[in-house]
């Protein structure tokens, strides 16, 4: 097959690149995947080693796609295409006693973090109530993606949340090493570290991987970047392929300078701008174009629409939240009756609770929806029963699995047995699971003893033969263990449990066709230990698929989507671009105006998902904490411009607007303006647009004696919550909100009028 065959110039510039840094800057739509599975072919057809190029992205997806497409080109097999957890997980196997690890660790993902993180937080003594468990893993999550350690984190702690944070990081440490275990955070940071700090770690990758292409550049954060720059040390030939306009994951500890600077990390760099998109017409193009250019942190380039005209960007104004909603229904209902089916046809929205009204309008209108929010198969309990006794097979020291299973299905062994058996591990210096064979020196009971003592004897039957196709030993597990006596027959669990690890098996029996052993003959793994670094490794995008109905969706899981018909809700300040109520001051201050444009390039990268219609929609009023408040349409929607936009205005004049009416009838009716003037209507949309994110409210007073000089900053005094420093005020009097950081409880958020401050 020719490789070159149906590149554009550009496309070509860059697969033809060979020795050097290459930054490929990849509009939206632009066939960059395309550039980088070519790019792959060539190096190879140019006699490079195929094990000499690693290609690493950021989901399974894309890199099956990838593998695919190289292999479709018809060029000899080896190259190392996957995710950057799925290479770190691979070389800290490699690499394990370096890192000081064994090779059977265990990856714990979400749901395992946040259960070691309440454990750690109990052994702090801090209460859950006060601090929620999520909240204290994000923190934890950003400060590993910086490379900061436990103790760097509290030697830096500030306040009375980070010092209490560093509490819990400190004791999540150490449930972690005591489990042989690593979250996905430790994945990445600990190979930064080895490359690093050990420079023969990092030369003999260098001399391994002659060749690196990095997909999504734009979304790598600190130790992604360590890692890829350290392996490319030495020779220099990395290809970094993105979008700095599509960055919008700061959030999760993506640093858009990564690919902004790229050429000041290789000043004799080349690059080459993908700007020819396959996807979208050219008014969207042009929409999309016009907002991100108000971005400054951005490289220079165009978006030229290959496919050419097409339907206008609409921008549509409804009188509230129910209005909105039916109205997109009925389009798309409309458009369905004479067209293809809904599949084509995605809803997005800025936060996950915009759905709901929209979930609803679609059940009354009888349109099928699908949403795509979360891990379906592999978060289901009857799968991470079996996975953990899987796991715990492979790594017997990992007692959060051990935790888990010991009494799944019940045997007998209640919360008690279990905290003594724990116990009696941290006493010893074992595990859980060797516990279990002494369960009498624990103070057990006899008939609690007997089981943990079938229990251990269970495991250690199970694990005899570790070396067997894993399918065998999947069913072995669900067999021996009782859960298929639970999950099959019994009529008090979901219907479906069986059927799901059905398929579950099919999984184990599809990574025993294609199992080739582990890369290094000579590394001691079994095949179990290599699937279930598969399983650990799929991500929430991994599982998207269409399916004959609309899709509901954030716009942050619609990157990398593509639909021909696209509603985006909420355009509103405050929603698009978002504000938190709780954040310590406005975002959209010049001080932070990398929030700003981080919002603008979530827009962005929703807007440049549709192929054939884009409606940008907002409300005049919507229902916020049970109220209804009015709204200011989106800044965004000015900088679009008027003309860029076909504006639909369907709200009714609250004056005009009959008092018998209901808001569904009202949406239903429509309103239309048949001569509005869409420039003034978009310029007096925008003018009610307030920078600092403050809505109005309808009435107004001034506030009392007592708050009149209340600013940020002022120091106040709470007869509960003692002393706290206010960080942000919003809303006028009688409805003002303070953000308050005190001293010895935190942040609270307390209605003025409420709470009872004395100025200090």
């Amino acid at each position: 097959m020719d490789i070159l065959a149906n590149l554009n110039d550009a496309q070509r510039e860059a697969v033809t690149h060979v020795d050097g840094p290459l930054l490929v800057l990849a509009a939206a739509g632009s066939g960059k995947t395309r550039v980088i599975t070519r790019r792959v072919a060539h190096l190879i057809g140019q006699g490079i080693a195929p094990w000499q190029v690693l290609a690493l992205t950021f989901t399974n997806k894309a890199a099956g796609e990838m593998r695919d497409r190289i292999a479709a080109l018809e060029v000899p097999r080896g190259a190392t295409v996957c995710t950057f957890h799925a290479l770190c997980a691979r070389l800290l196997r490699d690499f394990g006693d370096a890192a000081g690890l064994t090779g059977s660790f265990s990856i714990y993902d979400r749901d395992d973090q946040i259960r070691l993180v309440k454990q750690a937080m109990k052994t702090a003594e801090l209460s859950t109530d006060r601090l929620a468990p999520a909240a204290v893993l994000s923190v934890i999550s950003k400060a590993k993606n910086a490379l900061q350690t436990a103790k760097e984190y509290a030697d830096a702690a500030a306040d009375f949340f980070q010092r209490n944070v560093a509490g819990v990081f400190t004791e999540y440490e150490k449930l972690l090493t005591a489990n042989n275990a690593l979250d996905f955070d430790d994945l990445l940071t600990r190979v930064a570290f080895l490359l690093r700090d050990l420079p023969d770690v990092r030369r003999q990758l260098g001399e391994r991987f002659r060749y690196v292409l990095i997909d999504e550049y734009q979304d790598t954060n600190r130790a992604q970047y360590i890692i890829a720059h350290g392996i490319a040390m030495d020779h220099e030939n990395i290809c970094a392929t993105g979008d700095p306009d599509q960055s919008i994951y700061a959030w999760r500890g993506a640093d858009i300078r990564n690919i902004l600077e790229f050429e000041a990390d290789y000043p004799n760099a080349r690059v080459v701008r993908l700007e020819e998109n396959y996807r979208s017409t050219a008014p969207i193009l042009a929409a999309a174009g016009k907002l991100i250019t108000h971005n400054t942190n951005r490289k220079d380039k165009r978006l030229i629409s290959h496919r050419g005209a097409g339907l206008d960007v609409t921008a549509m104004y409804c009188n509230d939240e129910h209005a909105e909603a039916a109205q997109i229904v009925q389009r798309i209902a409309a458009r369905a009756s004479t067209d293809s089916s809904h599949d084509d046809v995605a809803v997005f929205y800025r936060v996950n609770s915009l759905s709901r009204v929209m979930e609803e309008a679609l059940i009354r209108g009888g349109v099928p929806y699908r949403i795509a929010r979360g891990v379906a198969f592999y978060n289901r309990k009857e799968i991470r029963d079996v996975v953990a006794y899987l796991r715990l097979l492979v790594n017997p020291v990992d007692d959060l699995s051990c935790r888990r299973v010991i009494n799944t299905p019940r045997r007998g062994i209640g919360a008690t047995s279990i905290e003594r058996l724990t116990a009696l591990a941290g006493e010893t210096g074992g595990s859980l699971r060797t516990a279990c064979r002494t369960p009498a020196a624990a103070g057990l009971k006899q008939a609690a003893a007997k089981k943990a003592g079938e229990f251990a004897a269970l495991m250690d039957q199970l694990a005899e033969d570790l070396d067997r196709p894993v399918r065998e030993i999947v069913e072995d597990v669900v067999l021996r263990s009782g859960l298929e006596e639970l999950y099959r027959h019994s009529v008090d669990v979901d219907s479906d449990a069986w059927a799901n690890i059905e398929e579950l098996i099919s999984t184990a029996a599809e990574f025993d066709a294609a199992y080739e052993g582990p890369e290094d003959p000579d590394a001691p793994r079994t095949p179990l230990a290599d699937y279930l670094q598969q399983v650990s490794l799929v991500s929430d995008v991994d599982h998207f698929e269409g399916g004959g109905a609309v899709t509901l969706m954030t716009l942050h899981a619609a990157k990398g989507l593509e639909f021909r018909v696209v509603y985006i809700i909420g355009c509103e300040q405050g929603l698009l671009p978002f504000e938190r109520m709780d954040e310590p001051a406005s975002p959209f201050t010049p001080r932070d105006i990398d929030r700003l444009e981080e919002e603008r390039r979530l827009a962005f990268v929703g807007m440049t998902r549709a192929q054939d219609e884009l409606t940008l929609s907002c409300v005049r009023r919507r229902m916020v904490r049970g109220r209804s408040m009015p709204q200011s349409a989106s800044p965004f929607l000015r900088e679009i411009g008027v003309e860029n936009l076909k504006v639909v205005d369907l709200t009714t004049p609250v004056e005009a607007a009959p008092k018998s009416r209901s808001r569904s009838a009202t949406a239903a009716a429509g309103g239309f303006y048949e001569d509005v003037d869409e420039r003034a209507l978009i310029e007096a949309a925008a003018d009610r647009v307030d920078l600092g994110g403050d809505h109005a409210s309808d009435e107004t007073d001034p506030p009392p004696p007592e708050y009149e000089h209340l600013t940020v900053g002022s120091t106040v005094q709470h007869s509960t919550f003692g002393i706290g420093k206010v960080a942000k005020l919003s809303l006028a009097w009688p409805k003002t909100k303070a953000v308050i950081d005190f001293h010895e409880v935190g942040r609270k958020t307390l209605v003025l009028k409420m709470a009872k401050l004395d100025l200090v």
